[in-house]
């Protein structure tokens, strides 16, 4: 996996707060955190929380490599 900037590390929790907050808006920062907590094992708590972020990272990397159009 690629290394993110602090900008882009910044830019994909915000993209997975949001998801998270628009598809619970009752959620808790404390259950966000339990369910994406590392496990002994490596993984999750809750592993589609793992999917979410690596959804959300590979997002801004996608759109960081995108051509960008010049200002008309």
């Amino acid at each position: 996996m690629d290394s993110l900037t602090p900008d882009q590390a910044h830019r994909a929790m915000r993209g997975f707060l949001e998801q998270r907050l628009a598809r619970d808006p009752q959620a808790e920062v404390a259950q966000v955190l339990s369910d994406t907590a590392m496990l002994p094992d490596g993984r999750t708590a809750d592993p589609a929380s793992l999917r979410e972020w690596l959804d959300c990272v590979a997002d801004v990397l996608s759109e960081d490599a995108a051509p960008r159009r010049a200002a008309s």
